[in-house]
């Protein structure tokens, strides 16, 4: 009885460094985790208030949220997307989707989200406009999950304010998975993302 109690006492602290270790992990790296991946029926409309958007910065160089930050295009959510100033790395949110068991696979399919940049002044003593309005923002899926192998990629250089609509290059549905993911992304300037769109 004592044995099994130790045993069990064990096991406990054992999933308890776990967890801690896990937590302490994701406050270094800046990931904050959305809800986990269920299958989802096609077409998909999503104003980034579904929460399963997962967001990622470097951690005094970028940051990345979803939440109401004002100005959304169709609201009350956007992703807000900060990589300023000029530091060489991304603010990133990304997600999965995930096809219903038995749906069968698609060919290729088309993604689209609304992008905006907001101005910022630039630090003092740095060659650049008072005001600096670029932000570089790619779009990118990968098969399976984050990590997994980029299948289409397209940058684009917003230059002024203002909701603009921008189109992922086409997405070739990976023949061995039956999951893909979103990414979206900022670097060298902070964007907004809304209304992203998918359909295959």
């Amino acid at each position: 009885m004592l044995r099994r109690l130790v045993r069990r006492q064990r096991r406990g602290s054992a999933r308890w460094a776990a967890a801690a270790a896990t937590l302490a992990l994701t406050a270094a790296i800046g990931l904050t985790v959305a809800s986990p991946a269920h299958a989802e029926t096609l077409p998909i409309t999503d104003s980034f208030s579904s929460g399963l958007w997962t967001t990622q910065g470097v951690s005094g160089r970028t940051s990345a949220h979803v939440g109401s930050f004002g100005g959304p295009r169709t609201g009350p959510d956007v992703a807000y997307l900060d990589a300023y100033p000029l530091a060489p790395a991304e603010a990133k949110v990304f997600r999965s989707i995930t096809l219903n068991n038995g749906a069968p696979l698609p060919t290729t399919c088309q993604a689209s989200v609304w992008v905006d940049a907001v101005s910022v002044p630039s630090p003092p003593g740095v060659p650049l406009p008072p005001v600096w309005l670029n932000v570089q923002m790619h779009l990118r899926v990968h098969s399976g999950g984050p990590t997994g192998r980029i299948i289409s990629v397209r940058g684009n250089n917003i230059v002024d304010t203002g909701w603009k609509q921008r189109h992922f290059n086409p997405i070739p549905w990976p023949a061995d998975s039956r999951t893909i993911t979103i990414e979206i992304t900022a670097y060298r300037g902070i964007g907004v993302a809304d209304d992203f769109s998918f359909s295959c």
